[in-house]
């Protein structure tokens, strides 16, 4: 069973995972409210659903594509599907539950021994590419960054770029939003 913890516009979760229990923060952004600016969940309203970790992306893989090129970019699908659900995109052999209906998911994505300096970007397929990154790497250096990465209404899902250096990324979920009925 999922837990779900409610987001709006005029709520916002803060949700963190300790030993499998959730525990929710919420913000009135009231004159009183002391959490400061941005924390208000912006578009319609959604549930936020965790999963047990699951692997979508791994390019050290051997079916995972090999390490990215600079400037290289890629489509991945983030929902299940059917065999080998992630296996082809060099993640899970077995499904992660994450539902078709998500407007987004909480993943972390890993940069694996970059080569140079570089950066990365991840938005919903059918959309422009952000000018924000999502993780930012030195050479050498191994570095994660967890955060919601909107997801894309029909296949492939996410559209993912890589900057300035040759690199392996892994992407894991751990949990998805879906709207609010």
């Amino acid at each position: 069973m999922h837990a779900k913890l409610k987001t709006g516009v005029a709520v916002a979760a803060l949700v963190l995972l300790t030993a499998g229990v959730a525990v929710a923060k919420t913000s009135s952004g009231g004159p009183n409210d002391k959490s400061g600016p941005g924390t208000k969940a912006a578009g319609p309203a959604s549930v936020f659903v965790p999963i047990t970790p699951c692997r979508i992306v791994d390019t050290r893989s051997p079916s995972g594509g090999g390490p990215f090129a600079p400037n290289e970019a890629a489509a991945y699908r983030a929902f299940d599907s059917v065999a080998p659900f992630y296996g082809d995109q060099g993640g899970s052999t077995g499904p992660c539950d994450i539902s078709t209906n998500s407007v987004a998911i909480e993943v972390t994505v890993t940069a694996v021994n970059p080569s140079a300096n570089g950066y990365f970007r991840a938005w919903p397929s059918g959309s422009a590419m952000p000018n924000a990154t999502f993780l930012n790497f030195t050479k050498g250096q191994s570095i994660s960054n967890t955060g919601t990465i909107a997801v894309g209404a029909s296949g492939p899902d996410l559209q993912v770029k890589n900057f300035g250096a040759t690199v392996d990324y892994v992407l894991d979920v751990q949990g998805y939003y879906e709207p609010l009925n």
